[in-house]
């Protein structure tokens, strides 16, 4: 269980951690706390961010009813030869 955290859940705890601060890996001076103002420059200031983010949206809405709708497909076929008697509901 320890190596589990250790592996796992250090990483992503110590990653949102520094995404609260500023520091660049070639600075010398260490991290600076800014808070949240990282995710407010990206979300209100970048135009390109808030695209990417409707496009994978929509694109997972669009695959998840394709792979819904193709995968009950065949699958109502099967049930209908099992099953005549019944519907695929």
């Amino acid at each position: 269980m320890l190596l589990v955290a250790v592996i796992i859940v250090y990483p992503i705890v110590y990653t949102g951690w520094m995404s609260l601060h500023e520091w660049f890996a070639s600075s010398l001076t260490g991290p600076r706390f800014i808070g949240l103002a990282n995710y407010g420059k990206i979300l209100l200031g970048d135009a390109r961010f808030r695209e990417a983010v409707a496009r994978t949206i929509w694109f997972t809405v669009v695959a998840v009813a394709a792979e819904t709708l193709l995968g009950r497909w065949p699958s109502c076929r099967w049930w209908r030869r099992r099953r005549p008697s019944r519907s695929c509901s």
